[in-house]
C-alpha cells in the first residue's frame, strides 16, 4: 500500500529560485561538442515523503555520467552521483541539514568533456522545531539513525530522524500512523528504511521516492533487516497455555514480496527457556517480552533479548534451533554473574555479545555489559561494563550499536542522550535532546548512500 506524505507545504523544500533551472554551461573536451553534454532542463524537486531529500533531474543530448553538488556559504559540500551513462538522469541528494542555504549544480561528463550548470540557491526549511534545542559535543563523524520519543504526539518532532555529527537533522519523517515508531533500521544495502509502528511495518526508500506499508498484527519493539531485502520482526500473539492465557512472541521473516513466515515461536521452545518473571496482568501472563532482535550474517544466527525472562537467546535463522540461552535463572550457559533485571537490546560483538541493561542487580544506573562467550566450550564471562559517569538512567527503551573503528553508539533513551564512546570507554561525542524528547534504538552509518 502506498501513501503520500501528508504534511503541509512548510515541511517541504522551498526553492528560492524556483523549481526549474535554465542551464548555462561551459564544456571542455577536444573530441566532444560541449553542447552534447550540457545538462538541460535541470529540475530540483523535494521528496513527497520525507524532509531533507531533493531529487535533481536533467537530460543531455548524448549519454553522460553526472555529479550533483550542493555548496553552503561556509564551503561545506554534499554530492550525489549518476555513474551509468544515460541521457536522462535523476539523483537524490541526501544529507542536507535543516536550515541549510545551499547552491545546487550539475556537472556532466563524457569522454573527457564536461559541463557544469549554473548553481541555483536552495533553502532547506526548519521543519522540526521540536529538535531545535539539541546540544552537541562534536568529535565522531558519521550519521546517527534513531526514533524520536515524546510522551504525547508532537507534530514538531519527527518519528524517525537521522542526525549528522553536528547534531543537525539530515533525514526526518513523520509517519502517517496513529502509533509511535519504536524501531527504525536501514537495509544492508542502505536503500530502504524499515520502521515499526504497532501492527505496521513501513518501508521508506532513503532516497525519499517511495513508501510501503505492511500490516502484520501486533508487532513488538524491534525489527532487523537481513541481506536479500527481507526483514525480521517480533510479533506478539495471545495464546492459550493449558488453562492460562498468555502473550507469546514469534519471529517473522517478511520477504521483499510482502509474504511472511514464522522462523521462531516461543511456545514451541518453552521447555528450553527459563521461567517468566512477574505476575499476570488482567488474567494474562506475558511469557517472554522479546524486545530486540539482531542478525549475524557470518553465522546466520539471531540474537533475541527476552526481557520477561531476564534472558538472551541465540538461535539459527535457518532451523530455529537454539544455540544457547543466557539467564540468571539458568540455561545451557552459566547464570549471568550480574543478573540483568531488565535488558532492552543485545548485539553481537567480536568476542561474544553486548547488552544494554536498563537495570542490573544493585545498580540504579543503566549500563552496557560485554559478555565473552565460547559457543563450543559453552563458557561465559563478563568482560566489561560501562555506565555514564553521571549515572544516566533509561527507565525504558535504550540501545547500542557499532560505530566503526572500535567505537560504540549508545542510546540512553528516556534520558534523551546519544553518545559515541571509544574502545577505552571514553566519550567522543554526545547529542542531547531538548526536555521532553527521548530516543529509541539507534544505529550508526558512515554514509547515507546505497552500498556499491
Amino acid at each position: 500500500m502506498i501513501y503520500r506524505r501528508p504534511h503541509s507545504p512548510p515541511h517541504l523544500l522551498t526553492l528560492t529560485a524556483g523549481v526549474l533551472l535554465t542551464t548555462s554551461c561551459v564544456g571542455e573536451g577536444a573530441d566532444i561538442d560541449p553542447a552534447d553534454v550540457w545538462p538541460q532542463d535541470v529540475s530540483i524537486t523535494p521528496s513527497e515523503f520525507v524532509s531533507n531529500v531533493v531529487t535533481v533531474a536533467w537530460h543531455t543530448d548524448e549519454p553522460t555520467t553526472g555529479v550533483v553538488s550542493a555548496t553552503a556559504p561556509d564551503g561545506e559540500t554534499w554530492s550525489g552521483r549518476s555513474d551509468t551513462p544515460a541521457k536522462e538522469h535523476e539523483v537524490a541528494l541526501l544529507g542536507l541539514p535543516e536550515g541549510a542555504e545551499v547552491e545546487i549544480s550539475v556537472t556532466t561528463e563524457r569522454e573527457g568533456a564536461s559541463a557544469t550548470s549554473e548553481p541555483v540557491p536552495t533553502s532547506i526549511p526548519w521543519s522540526w522545531s521540536g529538535l531545535a534545542g539539541l546540544t552537541v559535543e562534536e568529535g565522531a563523524p558519521g550519521y546517527r539513525l534513531t526514533t524520536a520519543i515524546t510522551p504525547l504526539p508532537d507534530p514538531n518532532v519527527p518519528d524517525v530522524v537521522i542526525f549528522d555529527d553536528r547534531g543537525r537533522a539530515v533525514w526526518a519523517v513523520a509517519l502517517p500512523s496513529d502509533q509511535p515508531a519504536t524501531s527504525a533500521k536501514l537495509s544492508s544495502d542502505r536503500s530502504t528504511l524499515f520502521v515499526i509502528t504497532g501492527a505496521e511495518i513501513w518501508a521508506y526508500s532513503l532516497a525519499g521516492d517511495s513508501v510501503r506499508q505492511s500490516i502484520l498484527g501486533d508487532l513488538h519493539h524491534d525489527c532487523e533487516p537481513i541481506p536479500g531485502g527481507g526483514v525480521l520482526v517480533i510479533q506478539r500473539v495471545l495464546r492459550s497455555l493449558g488453562e492460562e492465557s498468555v502473550t507469546a512472541d514469534r519471529v517473522l521473516l517478511l520477504e521483499p514480496d510482502e509474504t511472511s513466515r514464522v522462523v521462531w515461536d516461543s511456545i514451541e521452545h518453552l521447555d528450553e527457556l527459563p521461567p517468566p518473571i512477574g505476575e499476570p496482568v488482567d488474567g494474562v501472563r506475558e511469557l517472554t517480552h522479546a524486545n530486540s532482535i539482531r542478525f549475524d550474517e557470518p553465522t546466520g544466527d539471531v540474537l533475541l533479548s527476552l526481557a520477561r525472562m531476564g534472558a538472551i537467546l541465540r538461535f539459527s535463522l535457518e532451523t530455529g534451533e537454539h544455540r544457547w540461552v543466557i539467564s540468571p535463572f539458568g540455561g545451557p550457559l552459566p547464570a549471568t554473574p550480574e543478573p540483568v533485571l531488565l535488558s532492552h537490546q543485545a548485539v553481537f560483538t567480536e568476542t561474544g555479545i553486548a547488552v544494554f541493561a536498563n537495570y542490573t542487580k544493585g545498580e540504579s544506573c543503566s549500563r552496557v555489559l560485554d559478555f565473552s562467550t565460547d559457543d563450543e566450550a559453552m563458557t561465559f564471562s563478563t568482560s566489561n561494563t560501562y555506565s555514564d559517569p553521571d549515572c544516566l538512567e533509561s527507565v525504558a527503551l535504550g540501545g547500542l550499536a557499532d560505530a566503526g573503528l572500535g567505537r560504540r553508539l549508545i542510546s540512553w533513551s528516556t534520558a534523551g542522550v546519544l553518545d559515541v564512546i571509544d574502545a577505552d570507554d571514553q566519550r567522543l561525542a554526545r547529542i542531547a535532546a531538548p526536555l521532553g524528547v527521548g530516543f529509541g534504538y539507534a544505529a550508526w552509518h558512515d554514509s547515507l548512500y546505497p552500498v556499491e
